[in-house]
């Protein structure tokens, strides 16, 4: 239990990433190294951690939060605090770029290489092969990463009651040089799948095209 705590906590889940102010962006939840009770006070069971291990129970993560780990998953382990922007051309002025701090490391996690790997090669499959849940991600010529998730919520009174559904897709690309990560979240989706794939997809494809693209060439203008 306390080791799967640990995983967490490193990768950041609980915490702020510092992207946006404290106002704009939420902690989520995810239990602290040395919890032994639930939020409301009950005993921490076996079973919650199994429920832990698949996005149930005591976990609440934002899409954000769940960019910065996959990235961490397909670099290797490093876990940057992420920003909203590289650079700043000067566009048809001639002023100078302005260029952004480089990207700060927050943490480190140890990975065993063979296990990621394993980690790498899966979610790769999960997209490109056949029966793979990721399936409708599939970008020819692009090797999408991925993996989908399917979480349970009950609704509040307000809206009926009951349980509803927050599907995802959490994924990176390409496999050989991993450079781009996206995540999509649709609530009351029907499958991350299904609902979250397809757009994931679409984004990379746009990527792809993006990259493919030739560059615009300037002409300096004569004096």
């Amino acid at each position: 239990m306390q080791r799967l705590f640990v995983w967490g906590n490193q990768f950041g889940l609980g915490d702020r990433t510092g992207l946006l102010g404290a106002r704009q962006e939420v902690s989520g939840y995810f239990p602290e190294v040395g919890q032994r009770f639930k939020k409301d006070g009950a005993l921490w069971m076996e079973g919650d951690t199994a429920n832990l291990c698949i996005g149930q129970g005591e976990i609440a993560v934002t899409p954000l939060q769940l960019a910065v780990m996959i990235s961490t998953v397909a670099n290797g382990g490093k876990v940057f605090k992420p920003r909203v922007v590289v650079r700043l051309d000067g566009g048809d002025t001639d002023a100078a770029p302005r260029i952004f701090p480089a990207a700060e490391i927050v943490n480190e996690v140890r990975i065993n290489p063979s296990h990621l790997q394993i980690i790498h090669e899966a979610m790769l499959a999960d997209v490109a092969e056949k029966g793979g849940s990721g399936v409708e991600a599939f970008v020819p010529g692009f090797n999408v990463c991925g993996k989908t998730g399917t979480a349970q919520v009950k609704r509040p009174q307000s809206m009926g009651g009951g349980m509803d559904h927050i599907t995802w897709f959490a994924s990176y690309a390409p496999f050989e040089s991993p450079r781009y990560a996206v995540i999509v979240m649709v609530e009351s989706g029907s499958s991350g799948g299904g609902t979250c794939g397809p757009k994931a997809g679409y984004i990379y494809k746009k990527i792809q095209q993006m990259e493919q693209r030739p560059l615009p060439v300037r002409i300096a203008s004569a004096q």
